[in-house]
């Protein structure tokens, strides 16, 4: 797990469980932490962090509190709380609360509180509230407004407001006004 820049809390409770912790680096952190972990290394991180059962992971320059049962997760640059309950996730440049019990997904600059039990899915400048369950391979990139996106397979990109889709294999791309799928 990979965890840079992000600045509110994060707990993490991952997979690859190792209680007596061994060869872990911790650098530069300033505030309080909790770690029964095995080959973690934190980097310049500011706030407190728990870090319970995890095996693997690596966090560089967080500064607030994260709450994680993850697995092989990068988060980089992300302002407010998150909670992941994912694998394999990559998450930057993210400034608003966001929860995660996904696996294989990227997240990068998305500002608003996102929703996402699902895998493979890649959200792109999405500002607005998002909420995505029992998806998979989705893109969705530069959407503004509240969504939500029960699909598989689907690319959206630069739609303004509310979108509602429950498909499969879907391509939305510079819609700008409510649509139900």
């Amino acid at each position: 797990t990979c965890l840079r820049k992000h600045l509110l809390a994060q707990t993490q409770a991952c997979a690859n469980t190792s209680m007596a912790c061994a060869n872990r680096s911790l650098r530069k952190h300033n505030t309080a932490q909790t770690q029964p972990c095995a080959n973690t290394t934190l980097r310049k991180h500011k706030h407190a962090q728990s870090q319970h059962s995890c095996a693997n992971t690596s966090m560089g320059k967080h500064k607030h509190a994260q709450t994680q049962p993850c697995a092989n997760t990068t988060l980089r640059k992300h302002n407010p709380a998150q909670t992941q309950a994912c694998e394999n996730t990559s998450m930057r440049k993210h400034k608003h609360a966001q929860t995660q019990a996904c696996a294989n997904t990227s997240m990068g600059k998305h500002k608003h509180a996102q929703t996402q039990p699902c895998a493979n899915t890649t959200l792109r400048k999405h500002n607005p509230a998002q909420t995505q369950e029992s998806c998979a391979n989705k893109i969705l990139c530069k959407h503004n407004p509240a969504q939500t996106q029960p699909c598989a397979n689907t690319t959206l990109r630069k739609h303004d407001p509310t979108q509602t889709q429950a498909c499969a294999n879907t391509t939305l791309r510079k819609h700008k006004l409510g649509q139900t799928q």
